[in-house]
């Protein structure tokens, strides 16, 4: 049996969590914590799955962006999208404190003991803004194109269409400022690793925008590096190991000086 103790109820600085939302078994334990976090801020606040990700010592931004992913198929997150002042189309995402309409509510479970809540939170939607990558224009309802203006915009290493975009080299371009991204980023890095990060970008759920791409790629490259540090470390020590176990056979008497130094240049010690 596990007994809650409760501290006092501050006056000011707390939040008033339904529990309902709370209790909402769709949720992992770690989504409905993220839902929480994220509507504890005042309507208007902006972030992204990176931002969330470096608050958490221990998950990253691919789980993040399961939970995100947990929040949007259970009603929590819905992405809407609105013009500009220029007529351009934008997307917004916008968490609700509660499921949106026509998705199946949760089960409240068994209440516990102790007083209820006083009262309940107005319904809410907090705009959550798009990293700088997703906040490229997408693509309208546009009329058929002219045969000429098709014929410009295609090129020999152009892949098939993706929705209203076209992939290139595995990323996906919406603009034209997107295709010399992606051709600066292929000659910089390989078709193949861009491709393989388009792949790893589409994994988490997600578009392959240069941006995003450029930061997959960024990350393997700190990765990497992190390994190759890590095994020189590693390398170093057992050279240490070594030469110490030399330096004590020498002392013994087991082997001569001249046997000890070849011993150590075999090791790359000199």
């Amino acid at each position: 049996m596990t007994t809650i103790v409760r501290a006092a109820r501050p006056a000011t600085d707390f939040e008033i969590v339904p529990r309902a939302r709370l209790r909402d078994t769709r949720l992992s334990f770690g989504a409905r914590g993220l839902l929480e976090r994220m509507l504890s801020n005042t309507d208007g606040w902006q972030t992204d799955a990176a931002r969330l990700a470096d608050e958490s010592p221990t998950e990253g931004r691919g789980r993040i962006l399961a939970y995100l992913r947990e929040l949007r198929g259970a009603g929590y997150l819905r992405t809407e999208r609105c013009r500009d002042a220029r007529g351009r189309i934008r997307t917004q995402n916008l968490l609700h404190d509660a499921p949106a309409t026509g998705v199946e509510k949760p089960d409240a479970g068994v209440p516990d003991a102790g007083p209820p809540a006083s009262g309940a939170p107005p319904r809410k939607e907090v705009p959550i803004s798009k990293s700088k990558e997703q906040k490229h224009a997408r693509a309208g309802a546009r009329g058929p194109e002219q045969p000429a203006r098709a014929a410009a915009e295609k090129s020999q290493d152009a892949e098939p269409a993706a929705r209203h975009g076209v992939l290139r080299h595995g990323v996906l371009c919406w603009t034209d400022d997107d295709r010399v991204e992606a051709e600066r980023l292929a000659q910089e890095h390989g078709s193949k690793t861009l491709r393989a990060a388009g792949a790893a970008v589409r994994a988490d759920g997600l578009d392959p925008l240069p941006s995003r791409v450029a930061a997959e790629i960024e990350q393997r490259q700190k990765a990497k590096l992190a390994g190759m540090a890590a095994a020189e470390a590693g390398r170093r020590m057992l050279r240490i190991e070594a030469l110490g176990r030399i330096q004590a056979d020498l002392r013994l008497g087991l082997i001569t000086q001249a046997e000890a130094a070849a011993a150590a240049q075999k090791l790359g010690i000199t």
